[in-house]
């Protein structure tokens, strides 16, 4: 995974990422080396699920909400649910970035949520500030509207 964070290629096996799919050859078969393209559909209902929240204050409950009622489903075929599309919202790939988890012992890791030490590779991407801009709100612990878990005391 260092190699592939080193060279920014993207992480490869699981679900394919929500927006993306997969460049396969003309066989059929997953290109070499690996590489995704946008799914338009999928792209305009990001970019919307992102004005929502930054121009108009929506939460991403109301969104998640709004993407059931509608039928979109998380590329698992599961119906979304708030973590989930909060998650996908605010990673680094909607931005360009790659990004991992450098902290090897997961005792150094924080306890809650996806914050740590991170080696990000930038590509040059315009709408960077507005993700980061995205990642600022949703972190922000103020919008929280049910209580924090305390902490393990083990």
């Amino acid at each position: 995974m260092d190699e592939l964070t080193a060279a920014g290629q993207p992480h490869v096996g699981g679900t394919r990422p929500f927006g993306y799919r997969r460049v396969t050859d003309a066989h059929g078969s997953p290109a070499r080396p690996v590489a995704y393209e946008i799914v338009d559909d999928e792209a305009a209902l990001i970019r919307a699920a992102v004005d929502a929240i930054l121009d108009d204050g929506r939460s991403v409950r109301s969104i998640a909400l709004d993407w059931r009622a509608r039928g979109i489903v998380a590329p698992s075929g599961k119906p979304w649910q708030p973590g989930p599309l909060q998650r996908m919202l605010t990673s680094a790939q909607l931005a360009g970035l790659r990004e991992r988890r450098v902290d090897r012992d997961p005792k150094l890791r924080p306890p809650v949520g996806r914050g740590g030490d991170y080696a990000r590779h930038l590509a040059r991407d315009p709408a960077r500030d507005r993700w980061q801009a995205l990642r600022a709100i949703l972190s922000d612990p103020e919008r929280r509207t049910t209580p924090a878990m305390p902490a393990s005391t083990c």
